[in-house]
């Protein structure tokens, strides 16, 4: 039976800028009323200037989060260090599930996560890596090479082209892919937004979006939360 919870599964970062603090907060502004369950892999430091670190959840303690967890209605996962991948691949339930796979901090360190411990998880997900996630996830493989060998339903890479005036990005899924080109809307780009955007797909998910549809409002409503200085987490997205 569907669920109306979202899931967020990841770090958390005291600072706010990122994990699954930012997670709450964009699911507090586009979903209010939906409940959420927090599902914390690690305890991370990053954000002060020094290469971020982090302080793995012990196994038992993820699963008592795992346990007491209401029925999703879709699922975003963020960092999933490699010792914690299988019991995520074991526990979590069917959903709706965005995976942005968090590889390493914006501003360097390990974080413990590894590319080949994460290949579990994008089974049957919308995967939404940065530019330098997806060198790492598709190794040299072309997209729908990757798509089939994965068994993911969706890989959305972002800033594939851009002009002085727009930006492209691309879904691409087993049926074929779809260019997304918008105006290039300038502002801020802070740490933290590669999070938001992929909670803001999930919410669209768990309304019961189409995949496109989900992904297309996200994309919109950060471009928005950017540019306007719109409060969407714990800090404003500013520079």
């Amino acid at each position: 039976m569907a669920g109306e919870a979202v899931w967020l599964v990841g770090g958390l970062d005291p600072s706010g800028g990122a994990g699954v603090l930012r997670d709450v907060a964009t699911v507090r502004a586009l979903a209010p009323s939906r409940p959420v369950h927090v599902v914390v892999t690690a305890l991370t430091q990053q954000g002060d200037g020094q290469p971020a670190a982090a302080r793995v959840t012990e196994a038992n303690a993820l699963l008592e989060q795992l346990e007491r967890a209401p029925t999703p209605a879709a699922i975003k996962l963020g960092l999933v260090p490699a010792a914690l991948a299988s019991l995520l691949v074991k526990h979590l339930p069917d959903a709706p599930r965005v995976v942005d796979p968090v590889l390493a901090a914006s501003a360097g360190g390990a974080m413990g996560a590894e590319p080949a411990a994460l290949r579990p998880l994008l089974r049957d997900a919308l995967v939404t890596p940065n530019r330098s996630e997806a060198r790492a996830l598709l190794a040299g493989q072309a997209p729908d090479a990757w798509l089939e060998d994965v068994g993911a339903l969706a890989l959305l890479r972002k800033s594939v082209a851009s002009t002085e005036h727009s930006i492209v990005d691309v879904l691409h899924t087993p049926q074929g892919e779809r260019r997304l080109e918008r105006p290039r809307v300038a502002g801020p780009d802070p740490r933290g937004t590669g999070c938001a955007l992929a909670t803001a797909i999930a919410c669209g998910l768990a309304r019961g979006a189409s995949m496109v549809g989900a992904v297309s409002a996200a994309v919109a409503w950060l471009d928005e939360a950017r540019t306007g200085a719109r409060q969407v987490g714990p800090q404003v997205l500013l520079p």
